[in-house]
């Protein structure tokens, strides 16, 4: 329901649905985030970039031993943070 809501420019009641979810998985985020980017709402998906990465950053601080797959993964995180905060400041 939720992506079919973003896809159909109904992006409140696409947020709605993901902020009721219990879980959120990478398929919720990347709907939503998609929504938003789709219909003209670029703040609103990288603020939701901005939130995943937080709570990223929060999962890679339990790992217990760090191995170079989750060292890449938040290196990458990080580095495509940056890259679309320079290009929406650019804009």
């Amino acid at each position: 329901m939720l992506t079919g809501y973003a896809q159909s420019s109904d992006v409140a009641q696409a947020r709605f649905i993901f902020d009721q979810l219990p879980q959120r998985d990478s398929i919720s985020w990347a709907a939503m985030i998609a929504g938003y980017a789709k219909n003209g709402h670029a703040d609103e998906a990288l603020q939701l970039f901005v939130e995943i990465m937080e709570e990223a950053y929060d999962v890679f601080e339990e790992i217990q031993q760090k191995d170079i797959v989750s060292w890449n993964t938040m290196i990458v995180g990080y580095a495509r943070q940056m890259e679309n905060s320079s290009f929406s400041q650019s804009t």
